[in-house]
């Protein structure tokens, strides 16, 4: 895991504070994946040598370079104490929550850098601490990379428990301040996977079509794997005259024996080159420039709902975004299925050249850096089902 650090607002220091240690809090958040005993995993800790950049899309193969290692931390990964904790934290009952934590010492020339930053600044003062813009081309930030691999545990660097916390002395009293972390403003998750043995060995390249085989994918925190085109239905409504959905359903179903599945599947909506559809237009401003607004009427004419980062979902029968949801069938198959009755029906009414008609199954809850949920299943297990009535001529 890659994630920079944020700082805290600065101390007001006495002219005698000295250093004493930096320590490192990870909060767990109980997500696991892989062997079901418990294990102990020796996490090193690097400062970065690169910066996460804002402006550059990372991806879970992304790397970055690191420079020194600064300190290193053991974890117990209990997937059944997992499984508890999790349950008592998303049961709406605060008084029962669980937290866990790693505890470490950091090197103490890294903490000492970062207390001087924090206490006399920089070449540019004070602002080297108190200014992030600032402050990042200093210290970029921290890998956690594990020192062995065969389990996969979840780090919330957005809780209020992780943090670098520095201990200092002053005037014979022990003072402390925190910096936490973040992976959702600046960070991402990296692993590694071999294929050799896999469906999808030569599956590398971002938004290029892949049609190895008989088996597509879907996996939660990765964006698109496996697009579904319905043109060829719209083709053969458009052959029937003023037809009427009763139910819209599509359902897909897996044998695949994952340790751990996603809980639903929404359906992005796409463009042709697959990236993703946005509610975006572009306005001429009065100066004669351009400014680019969300397209409101496109939202309300296709039936679709906005996610926070502008994607846009399929809305779904029950009026929030479609989640294809799971079931266990007989044999332990897992059937995924939702309806979008409205939103077919809406797109029938439109002009051909309006309509909607590609989408990614995106795998959700959990879904953000938690991308070892996913599963693989046999294309022809993809059905949509739609029951119809055709009007008769008098």
């Amino acid at each position: 895991m890659y994630t920079q650090i944020l700082p805290s607002s600065r101390p007001n220091f006495a002219d005698n504070a000295i250093f004493e240690k930096a320590t490192l809090t990870l909060a767990n958040d109980y997500y696991y994946y892989g062997p079901k005993a418990a294990a102990t995993v020796n996490l090193n800790i690097y400062e970065l040598s690169d910066s996460i950049d804002q402006n550059v899309g990372y991806y879970f193969n992304s790397t970055l370079a690191v420079g020194a290692k600064i300190g290193e931390a053991i974890s117990l990964v209990n997937p059944a104490l997992f499984d508890e904790a999790l349950v008592k934290n998303t049961d709406r009952v605060p008084a029962n929550d669980v937290i866990d934590t790693v505890y470490t010492v950091l090197d103490p020339a890294f903490g000492q850098r970062l207390f001087t930053l924090a206490k006399v600044g920089g070449d540019n003062g004070i602002n080297d601490y108190t200014q992030f813009s600032k402050f990042r081309q200093i210290f970029r930030g921290l890998a956690l990379v594990p020192a062995s691999f065969g389990h996969v545990f979840g780090i919330n660097p957005s809780s209020v428990h992780t943090r670098i916390t520095i201990f200092y002395r002053e005037d014979g009293v022990s003072k402390r301040f925190a910096l936490t972390m973040s992976e959702v403003i600046t960070g991402f998750s990296s692993f590694e996977v071999t294929r050799n043995a896999a469906q999808f060995p030569s599956f590398n390249d971002h938004y290029t079509n892949f049609s190895g085989g008989t088996v597509a994918a879907t996996q939660a925190g990765t964006g698109l794997i496996t697009r579904v085109d319905l043109s060829e239905v719209y083709t053969f409504f458009d052959g029937l005259e003023f037809p009427i959905f009763n139910s819209v359903q599509l359902q897909l179903e897996s044998t695949d024996a994952h340790l751990r599945l996603p809980n639903g599947i929404r359906l992005r909506i796409l463009k042709p080159n697959n990236r993703n559809r946005l509610p975006l237009r572009n306005v001429v401003d009065p100066d004669g420039g351009t400014s680019v607004v969300e397209d409101f009427a496109f939202e309300l004419r296709h039936f679709v709902i906005k996610n926070s980062d502008f994607t846009l979902d399929v809305l779904g029968d029950e009026n929030a975004a479609a989640q294809l949801r799971s079931t266990t069938a007989e044999g332990g198959t897992t059937v995924f299925s939702g309806f979008f009755t409205t939103f077919m029906q809406t797109q029938l009414r439109l002009p051909k050249t309006e309509r909607l008609g590609t989408f990614g199954l995106i795998a959700s809850n959990p879904d953000f850096s938690k991308s070892m949920n996913g599963f693989s299943f046999q294309k022809d297990k993809v059905r949509l089902r739609v029951f119809y009535t055709v009007p008769e001529s008098n």
